[in-house]
């Protein structure tokens, strides 16, 4: 089932003293990867904020599968539980003494058997490219990319219905954002619900969207599909956001007859 986006208003001053979010309605499919997209400001992580339960809006409602997130002022911890979210700074969530230690505390709301807590932790270590042996060191003696391919492990081994990542490229070379994309198509196709990506690398993970949400000034600009953006450049710039370069090629084709 969606996750269904009405009206979410979230009052602010981020950009020239206008709302952070503005009556911002949209649906998100599971099954589907969702980028969301827009300038500094524009409401990106206010928006992931607000659909990870980190921030209250102050008009409109969020029903994850069918069930409100939010019960008046308070959350709805059962659908809390199927939605997990990485920060743009990993280092913001990792805190445990060894890596080993976050897996633990990932894990212990599932009340798994050792086993399967044990295959969980080495299959996420695997799929994010990282070593057993890493299990033993402690998250502040990691590179910044290691950080955010263990903060991303941690999340996929609880296997949520739900994965929102904010900015998940930042402190990634090429090859482990290219890996990262890839992993993302594999969390689509092995885990149930969708994914929400906050994103300003929209030309390395539009190839691998099914839908992008164009954000300005805390208003909803645009909801296509990549097709559907790659044919109407002039979203990108009801959005004030430069097009990838893939977007802008095949306007190039295009008005050369190709």
């Amino acid at each position: 089932m969606p996750i269904k986006v009405s009206g979410i208003s979230v009052s602010g001053t981020a950009y020239q003293g206008k709302n952070r979010l503005d009556d911002v309605s949209c649906m998100l499919c599971e099954g589907e990867i969702t980028l969301v997209i827009g300038r500094s400001g524009a409401g990106k992580s206010t928006l992931l904020d607000v659909l990870g339960g980190l921030e209250l809006p102050q008009s409109g409602e969020v029903v994850v599968d069918g069930t409100p997130l939010h019960k008046g002022n308070r959350l709805n911890p059962k659908v809390l539980h199927g939605v997990s979210m990485v920060f743009q700074a990993p280092e913001q969530q990792l805190f445990a003494a060894t890596v080993q230690g976050e897996f633990d505390y990932s894990l212990r709301y599932l009340k798994l058997p050792r086993e399967e807590a044990e295959r969980r932790t080495d299959a996420a270590l695997e799929r994010f490219g990282l070593p057993r042996e890493v299990k033993g060191r402690s998250p502040l003696t990691l590179s910044g990319g290691e950080k955010r391919r263990v903060a991303l492990a941690t999340v996929w081994a609880t296997q949520p219905r739900w994965l929102l990542l904010d900015e998940p490229t930042a402190a990634l070379d090429p090859h482990a954002a290219q890996e990262l994309a890839q992993a993302l198509l594999a969390w689509k196709r092995e885990l149930p619900g969708g994914v929400v990506v906050a994103t300003h690398d929209a030309e390395l993970l539009l190839p691998v969207a099914d839908r992008v949400l164009l954000l300005r000034e805390g208003r909803l600009a645009a909801s296509a599909t990549p097709a559907e953006l790659g044919g109407r450049p002039e979203l990108w710039a009801a959005a004030g956001v430069e097009p990838p370069a893939q977007v802008r090629l095949a306007a190039q084709l295009r008005a050369m007859g190709v």
